[in-house]
């Protein structure tokens, strides 16, 4: 009774004996584009937010991006698929900070040692540099996982290593690491 009286609405989805759900009145497919462009955002959400991959399973995500992109016939993308699109975007990313590491003419570099409690050593490279207009900029390299214990001489070969991949082995003026090497 309380919802026919304080919560009835007119309309096509009410009735005479009460509410309904109202049925979805899905658009066309979605174009190509629009279908790649929601693959691309599904995959840097995941990658962004740390999800798992799995998540395109499972059959609740597939009805809110049905009906979010109005296309009942619309299906997420496969793990495999998302995978692929992670690793061109971290491609794509990469190749932007190379870009912009080949500009800088000075680059500091700070590593930070640790081990996980499945005992693997790993270590993580962060680059800094000064901006044209005076502004710290800073960014991740890399994480290794690490076979050697943190000891000086393993350290430097992990640095020089880092370096050469991003090709900035003359511009790295400074290293600092959180003390365990």
């Amino acid at each position: 009774y309380h919802v026919n009286a304080k919560h009835a609405f007119a309309g096509p989805s009410s009735s005479a004996s009460g509410l309904r759900q109202a049925t979805l009145d899905f658009r066309r497919p979605l174009t190509k584009s629009t279908s790649d462009n929601l693959t691309n955002t599904i995959a840097k959400w995941i990658a962004k937010d740390c999800r798992p991959i799995n998540n395109v399973e499972d059959s609740g995500f597939m009805d809110v991006l049905q009906v979010a992109s109005q296309d009942s016939s619309y299906k997420p993308p496969s793990r495999a698929t998302v995978m692929t699109k992670i690793h061109e975007l971290y491609e794509n990313e990469k190749e932007k900070r190379k870009e912009v590491l080949a500009q800088v003419n000075y680059i500091a570099l700070t590593g930070d040692h640790w081990t996980s409690v499945s005992n693997n050593n790993y270590l993580g490279v962060t680059a800094h540099y000064i901006s044209d207009t005076w502004e710290l900029k800073s960014f991740a390299l890399t994480i290794l996982k690490t076979e050697e214990c943190h000891f000086a001489e393993a350290c430097k070969e992990q640095f020089l290593s880092v370096a050469r991949k991003w090709d900035i082995e003359g511009k790295t003026t400074t290293i600092g690491t959180d003390g365990t090497g």
